[in-house]
């Protein structure tokens, strides 16, 4: 019972911690979100690793339509990473239904660009 106790009194005090820093995390990402919104053609890789980090649910909770609108406007910025990773997410069928077409237009775009 002594366990029981201890991780109640665990959970009073870390729980609200770690709450914190998840919220302070999630402010970081909407003034990010703001910021690439209005200098978008300049951030591509920005737009990249938040869509990296929204996909992976990387440091905020996971987020399969923020991470496509972010990496296909770094993708419209031929950014190759993003145009890989998309292509990956539309081959895999992990979150979203399986699009062979789009897998292998985001594909060949970035193989265009030399990225493997």
């Amino acid at each position: 019972m002594n366990n029981n106790k201890d991780l109640k009194c665990a959970n009073k005090t870390v729980v609200p911690q770690i709450i914190n820093q998840l919220e302070k995390y999630e402010t970081n990402f909407k003034r990010a979100d703001q910021y690439m919104y209005e200098k978008s053609n300049e951030l591509s890789y920005l737009q990249y690793f938040s869509g990296y980090i929204y996909y992976y649910g990387k440091y905020v909770s996971l987020n399969i339509d923020k991470a496509l609108i972010q990496l296909e406007k770094a993708s419209n910025q031929n950014n190759s990473d993003a145009q890989y990773l998309l292509g990956v997410i539309f081959h895999n069928e992990k979150y979203i239904s399986h699009d062979i077409n789009k897998s292998i237009y985001y594909l060949t775009l970035s193989a265009n660009q030399n990225n493997s």
